[in-house]
């Protein structure tokens, strides 16, 4: 099975607070720079019309290559909110600063 994970990297919690589910619980994590750029550099949007050589690929070529690479999600709503490929997560937890994680209760980050 795959699938994606969606984070958002900019550090502004407002996008994730909007969707959250009403018994949803956020887990906060700090990043290192790398890995940001690094997602930064090769996320790919989610419409390949929206990539400028996107033409060069079919549909199903570019929702492959969506399931090798960092997804732009909602960049209408903010900058660095990314899916992350399941293929990707171990990357992604290379790029966790070690002790960084924090719960996010109501609107506040606490321990």
């Amino acid at each position: 099975m795959t699938g994606k994970l969606y984070l958002n990297m900019s550090g502004n919690v407002k996008h994730t607070l909007e969707y959250r589910a009403a018994d949803g619980q956020i887990v906060s994590f700090e990043i290192s720079e790398d890995y940001l750029v690094e997602i930064r550099e090769s996320a790919l949007p989610q419409n390949k019309d929206d990539h400028p050589d996107g033409d060069a690929f079919t549909r199903t070529e570019w929702k492959g290559l969506r399931q090798e690479y960092p997804e732009i999600s909602d960049p209408t709503k903010g900058k660095d909110l990314y899916g992350i490929p399941d293929k990707l997560l171990n990357e992604l937890r290379g790029g966790i600063i070690k002790d960084s994680g924090r719960v996010v209760q109501g609107d506040r980050i606490v321990r």
